[in-house]
């Protein structure tokens, strides 16, 4: 971790049992109200109670089982088609978002895994996956109240059994005027990462977000991203065996994924949202 986002880290990083204050000696973190200790794994600092904890380890546990296809192999790998879902106005929309803030303003994105929008961001999960920062549950995030300038959350509210209370969070650790940006699907195929539990439409969104101002909602990815979902998913569904499931669910993705292409076109519609593969929100605290 560079000096930056490890300064920011220690200046907002809170115990998840009683948000005192945590001071980091590695290999242990030590919270400097209640005590409790906690680790580093992977040179990640492990902010989760025990009980979190291992309920997120059984999570893990169940992952390979619960997702289909499963491509275990090398050769299932380098054959893995690309994904059904495009988003043309993504890269415009995220530089608009950055030009809100500095460097040096917080910024956190919740279920990042490896990915790094940006280099000052701090990514903050469930495990601790390569390049993760933080290592926490979002319904307790171990983070300041009023501390975060941004929360970033793309694809992860599906996969939350409470996203009510992760919303909740969101509201806590950011700061008066503070936002969130959240991607989420609408018309997705199952897909648990490990857990899969819901799709929100517009309604929904804005009852989930009524803590907040919503500043902008509309479709990231639109009906051909769907379409080209649809397609990878009905074709494989007839195949009962995992393995065959499995190769017909990629060759039908190899066959059908430039479908998504059209929603260049089709996200400007003005009733794409109704039948849109993911929507997207940016929304201020008050």
């Amino acid at each position: 971790m560079d000096k930056l986002r490890a300064e920011k880290l220690a200046a907002i990083a809170r115990c998840p049992n009683c948000y005192d204050r945590v001071e980091f000696r590695k290999p242990t973190i030590t919270c400097m109200g209640c005590g409790a200790a906690y680790a580093f794994e992977q040179d990640c600092p492990v902010l989760m109670t025990p009980e979190d904890r291992q309920r997120v380890n059984t999570f893990l546990k169940t992952h390979t089982y619960q997702t289909v296809p499963a491509v275990n192999s090398r050769l299932r790998r380098i054959f893995f088609p690309p994904g059904p879902c495009y988003d043309p106005r993504r890269p415009g929309r995220l530089r608009q978002l950055w030009s809100r803030f500095q460097p040096e303003n917080i910024i956190i994105d919740v279920g990042a895994q490896s990915k790094r929008l940006r280099d000052d961001v701090l990514t903050v999960d469930l495990a601790p996956f390569k390049g993760v920062d933080l290592v926490g549950n979002a319904l307790r995030l171990p983070i300041a109240e009023g501390t975060v300038d941004l929360v970033i959350n793309t694809g992860v509210l599906e996969h939350v059994e409470d996203v009510d209370g992760v919303v909740a969070e969101f509201h806590r650790v950011l700061r008066p005027g503070g936002v969130v940006y959240t991607e989420i699907p609408f018309m997705q195929g199952y897909h648990p990462d490990p857990t899969d539990f819901q799709r929100l439409t517009y309604q929904g969104l804005s009852r989930t977000f009524k803590q907040f101002e919503i500043e902008e909602m509309d479709v990231s990815s639109g009906p051909f991203s769907n379409l080209a979902w649809t397609i990878r998913e009905i074709t494989a569904a007839p195949f009962a065996g995992q393995r065959a499931f499995t190769w017909v669910w990629m060759l039908s993705g190899w066959l059908s994924f430039w479908v998504k292409y059209l929603d260049k076109v089709a996200v400007r519609w003005k009733f794409a949202h109704r039948v849109a593969s993911s929507y997207y929100v940016t929304a201020r605290k008050r």
